[in-house]
């Protein structure tokens, strides 16, 4: 088996480029998994975003009619432009919460701080998905092993952020955490890719299963999904035709 030479902490850095998440491992660079999924067209997004816009446009038509904004050249440009950026803005609100979800779930693992003083400490839009993190917690057996890790594939050249590694009830499991309303296909296209390059650089530590743990924002708790071997062959196969796929349109975007 050819040895794998770990980098140190400090020769690994998160990189926020122009066109997606990059990490920078040693002396090279890496797309992230979620850069690299991004080339996958997400059809309900699409329709969501439409959906997002017309919506948005009915509320300022509403305020039209009801005389709240006068209808100019001026204001209409203004509504067409924030019309056009409403998706965007939720959606980084949304990346915004699930950020700060991961930081109190870390806080959790290293802080000495008590639960109820931490859950005084966080937000409001926070407190939903904690609370349902912590219940997911209690009801299981489970032992934290890694959480926050950058792990990356030397070959295939890729990057990202392991959430948390755990013995679940006396298995170890790759975990990525989710607050998003549904559980999607390629959420284990990226869980998949983690734990291969997990095991590619800890080739003494192998045999993880992996589950997704959605806590959701509106009070309605947590969703644990796994799936068997097979299915995560599959989404690793999937996930390695799109770094392929990555790098080779990459390399034709210097040649053309």
């Amino acid at each position: 088996m050819q040895e794998i030479k770990l980098l140190e902490d400090a020769e690994l850095k998160r990189l926020g480029l122009k066109g997606g998440h990059h990490y920078r491992i040693g002396d090279e660079i890496y797309p992230s998994s979620t850069t690299i999924l991004s080339v996958l067209r997400k059809p309900a997004i699409e329709v969501w975003a439409v959906k997002t816009t017309v919506e948005y446009l009915g509320k300022r038509l509403d305020d039209v009619i009801n005389g709240k904004i006068k209808l100019n050249a001026k204001n209409a440009y203004k509504i067409l432009t924030e019309a056009r950026q409403e998706h965007e803005k939720i959606k980084e609100k949304a990346a915004s919460l699930g950020s700060d979800v991961h930081k109190i779930i870390e806080l959790i693992f290293k802080s000495k701080m008590s639960i109820l003083d931490l859950l005084n400490a966080i937000d409001s839009e926070s407190y939903s998905s904690i609370t349902a993190f912590l219940d997911w917690k209690s009801s299981y057996d489970i032992k934290a092993l890694g959480n926050e890790e950058i792990v990356y594939h030397e070959k295939l050249k890729y990057a990202g952020t392991l959430d948390f590694r755990c013995k679940f009830n006396g298995e170890k499991y790759v975990v990525d955490f989710k607050t998003s309303k549904r559980v999607y296909p390629e959420m284990l296209l990226q869980l998949a890719s983690y734990k291969y390059a997990y095991e590619h650089m800890h080739p003494e530590d192998t045999g993880y299963k992996v589950g997704i743990l959605r806590l959701d924002k509106n009070n309605k708790g947590f969703e644990w999904k796994t799936w068997n071997e097979d299915v995560v062959s599959i989404a690793w196969n999937a996930f390695k035709y799109l770094v392929r796929y990555y790098h080779e349109v990459k390399l034709l975007d210097g040649n053309i």
